[in-house]
């Protein structure tokens, strides 16, 4: 069933309705007719719903029960991608952000080819921001994902909350590195788990050309755990999906029941 957050959608408080592109996508492109079922987020909460009238440019809403249910995983877990070439940046967000990661922070790595000029970053956030909200609302979540630019891998790790624990996939050329499994069992804690904490989990993914030394140094300076996502060599749009989704099945954040 059709899903839309209504964050920036409602006029006023007490008027349940969708206008502005969800209007467009929902009557547009899905050609809904009053009575037609759907769900709706307002909050971080969702419900059921039911076109009751378009009027102009506004779908008006009826609103049942709420949803108990939600998709959105115990621990926030946040990307940071080098940005790529070309348009791979988009199938980034919209994969990642299906599976369940809550903040991206595109970052200037050392080897990335592409760039972003100042001019052009507030029209790229505003991109993939859009692509993120439709990307949740397909994955039936309940909180938007958030996209941001950092000017480095330094300053992508500096808008980290405290207490965020940071991972770092890395290839190495001259050692063996632990697998990701063996990382998250050995120093990581079950965020289902009663009584423990629930801390941010952030992992890094260099561009094309992979990570820098020197950015590989300050992120074992800054205690991130370096670590293999094992023996085959994945693309850059590859990585963070594999990353992301292995860390949610190995805390059981990926639905079903847990042994």
């Amino acid at each position: 069933m059709q899903r839309y957050f209504l964050e920036g959608d409602s006029s006023d408080a007490d008027t349940w309705s969708i206008v502005g592109a969800n209007y467009h996508h929902m009557i547009r492109v899905m050609r809904m007719q009053p009575g037609d079922a759907l769900e709706v987020v307002r909050d971080g909460k969702a419900y059921r719903a039911t076109l009751a009238r378009i009027v102009d440019d506004r779908a008006d809403l009826t609103i049942g029960e709420e949803i108990a249910v939600s998709a959105e995983p115990a621990m926030p877990l946040i990307l940071l991608q080098g940005l790529p070439k070309g348009d791979k940046i988009d199938l980034i967000v919209r994969q990642t952000c299906e599976i369940g990661v809550s903040r991206i922070i595109v970052y200037e790595g050392e080897r990335s080819v592409a760039n972003l000029p100042p001019g052009k970053r507030a029209d790229r956030a505003t991109r993939w921001n859009r692509i993120a909200r439709e990307a949740a609302e397909l994955a039936h979540r309940t909180q938007l994902p958030e996209v941001t630019i950092a000017d480095s891998l330094a300053a992508a790790c500096g808008s980290l909350a405290m207490g965020t624990w940071l991972l770092a996939p890395y290839e190495s050329q001259t050692s063996a590195l632990p697998s990701l499994k063996r990382v998250l069992r050995e120093h990581g804690r079950h965020p289902g788990a009663a009584g423990d904490e629930v801390s941010p989990i952030a992992f890094v993914i260099g561009p094309e050309g992979g990570l820098a030394d020197s950015e590989v140094e300050f992120l074992r300076q800054r205690g991130a755990a370096l670590l293999t996502l094992g023996p085959r060599i994945f693309r850059t749009e590859t990585a963070g999906a594999v990353a992301a989704a292995a860390i949610l099945y190995e805390f059981d954040q990926m639905g079903g029941y847990a042994n």
